[in-house]
């Protein structure tokens, strides 16, 4: 029996789903695989290639390399795809790294700039957009088509890198997730006065002072996870703000390249914490503001630098090193690569009396080792089994308080380099 055709054209869909689509941010992600799915699926067989021609849904994926790796084929690709989508939204990934890229393409080639023109005169089907274009102006391209429109009717996520001032943010009902990577004042204003009434999720890497002054009273009640990336000594001297802060009620999740951004902001629901510079820079008055916190991720070698002031957040029970992969670029563009000294895990053991009493997991990032030998990936497991061995012993001590039992680990490794790893740590999370 054969699979019913809207079975097959589900699965169809699917292949064209960009991976990584919601969360690649800054950085341009393109996906070859959902690139040529279509084409590949229409030339299997008759049956396949009929279905294909008839789902509008599965010629949706406008992702293209990057300007200067633009081929004429992927210009022939572009055509096919404009005249079977139909009006079906899109998924629109296209732009480059650096300036200089993008002044290689002027003059080489007509192909970057007719997909680039035709994904603007496609705006009103966008849904997930990534659209990294810093530098295009001085290559005689311009997003006025877009932003000149009052509206961006079915757009769901947006990664957007631009240098140019734009005047107008249109408006996007269904933006639930946004990353801005701008410079100074390029899109500010416009976009504190965009209509973005499902808005959840924003990243800012820019120097965005007005955005970042006059965010809460527009956000701050609906968003609930905010990244920034920036420098807030420039924040404070531009904007004279070292005696206020912005109330974010319904924050959940906060993402910060300097923990002194918590001296301007106010997160009473927040749950998870990422910090990834010196924590010892910001105030302790500042830390007891966010003594709620659960989930606490830190990055960098500053962890040995004064431990004794993360006292104050007592009721973390999931603690991480290292950042999320999607964040890299930003941090690597910002600070450079960081690097987890896994002796902060006995330094933590040592200070009397325990901090976070209640603490229950312990995750190692992606970013915890650099080209590691076996040798040094060894040592930092044998340091986390120490940690859960003497936390667990802790736990069950009728001469001490109460404290939590350590009941998860997750630590990314090298396959095989640590054969003896897994088990020991399942008897001590188990015993």
């Amino acid at each position: 029996m054969s699979t019913p055709d809207d079975i097959m054209l589900l699965i169809f869909e699917q292949l064209v789903r960009a991976d990584g689509a919601e969360t690649v941010w800054p950085d341009m992600l393109y996906d070859h695989r959902a690139a040529q799915a279509p084409f590949i699926v229409s030339a299997v067989c008759r049956r396949w290639r009929e279905l294909a021609l008839t789902a509008s849904a599965l010629w949706t994926y406008f992702g293209f390399p990057r300007a200067t790796s633009m081929e004429e084929l992927d210009l022939q690709r572009l055509e096919v795809l404009q005249s079977r989508v139909g009006n079906a939204p899109i998924d629109v990934v296209f732009g480059w790294d650096h300036r200089h890229e993008a002044e290689r393409c002027n003059g080489q080639s007509d192909v970057p700039f007719s997909v680039f023109e035709a994904i603007m005169g496609l705006h009103a089907q966008w849904r997930t957009v990534v659209l990294h274009v810093v530098g295009s102006a001085e290559c005689g391209w311009t997003l006025g088509e877009a932003f000149q429109c009052s509206q961006w009717p079915l757009l769901e996520s947006l990664s957007l890198a631009i240098d140019e001032n734009q005047e107008i943010m249109p408006a996007a009902p269904r933006l639930r997730r946004m990353w801005l990577d701008c410079h100074h004042n390029a899109i500010d204003e416009p976009f504190i006065a965009g209509g973005y009434p499902e808005l959840t999720m924003l990243s800012l890497y820019c120097d965005s002072v007005p955005i970042l002054r006059d965010l809460a009273p527009t956000f701050g009640d609906q968003l609930i996870e905010l990244v920034i990336i920036d420098d807030v000594d420039y924040f404070v001297k531009a904007s004279n703000a070292q005696s206020t802060r912005s109330v974010f009620s319904a924050l959940q999740s906060l993402t910060l390249d300097d923990p002194r951004w918590l001296h301007h902001i106010d997160t009473p629901s927040l749950q998870k914490l990422l910090v990834t510079s010196y924590i010892d820079r910001v105030e302790q008055e500042a830390l007891r503001r966010i003594d709620h916190v659960r989930e606490l991720q830190l990055c960098g070698t500053f962890l040995t630098t004064n431990l004794a002031l993360y006292k104050s957040l007592s009721n973390i029970t999931t603690l991480s090193f290292g950042y999320p992969s999607t964040l890299s670029t930003a941090f690597r563009k910002r600070h450079g690569k960081h690097q987890v000294n896994s002796k902060a895990l006995l330094e933590l053991e040592s200070l009397e009396p325990l901090i976070w009493p209640h603490l229950e997991r312990l995750h190692f990032g992606t970013a915890l080792y650099h080209s590691p030998s076996v040798g040094s990936v060894d040592q930092v497991a044998q340091d986390i089994l120490d940690f859960v061995s003497a936390r667990n012993s802790k736990a069950i001590s009728p001469n001490e308080s109460p404290v939590a039992r350590i009941i998860e680990v997750v630590a990314d490794h090298d396959p095989g380099a640590l054969e003896w790893f897994e088990g020991r740590l399942r008897e001590l999370i188990e015993s």
